[in-house]
């Protein structure tokens, strides 16, 4: 199942998740995406947000690139401490260039297929490749729903922040 949330004033991706983490009482059900280039840079947007949050998660999300892990359509899951489970979601190969839809949906196809694996069944996203990626809510979500809105054994929550389209 997939949920659109949208943030109000002052609210961030981390209140949804951590709501989350707060109903099931603990977090190990509970899933943050975060997207990230192939650069080994997390210099802006949510992934700075968690590397400033957990300090860990950048050597995590470095190590993941080169053991081959995480590339532009395979995302990785990690344990990071001080946040918990973690799926960084390659969006494009360079740090300052724009994402690419077909990147996107590749890796939600890759993501769809890794599922029962991950034994997780909530997973929060941001809009993918919107933000700082320069793609649009209105295309990137028709691929959501395409790929992975569909499946009833998972939730799926997309936090919009304030101002940002549904």
């Amino acid at each position: 199942m997939l949920f659109v949330v949208k943030g109000g004033r002052g609210q961030d991706i981390f209140d949804l998740y951590h709501a989350l983490c707060d109903l099931q009482g603990y977090q190990r059900d509970v899933v943050l995406v975060c997207p990230v280039n192939m650069e080994k840079v997390m210099g802006a947007g949510l992934a700075k947000a968690v590397r400033d949050i957990a300090p860990a998660a950048y050597d995590i999300y470095c190590q993941a690139i080169e053991r081959g892990d995480l590339t532009l359509r395979k995302p990785h899951l990690a344990q990071v401490n001080g946040l918990g489970d973690v799926l960084f979601f390659a969006t494009k190969n360079k740090w300052r260039a724009k994402s690419s839809l077909s990147d996107i949906q590749k890796g939600l196809c890759t993501f769809r297929e890794m599922l029962p694996s991950l034994q997780r069944t909530q997973f929060v996203f941001p809009p993918l490749g919107c933000g700082l990626g320069g793609l649009s809510w209105s295309e990137v979500s028709a691929v959501v729903a395409r790929e992975i809105g569909w499946l009833l054994d998972y939730t799926f929550w997309v936090f919009l922040r304030e101002g940002e389209d549904v």
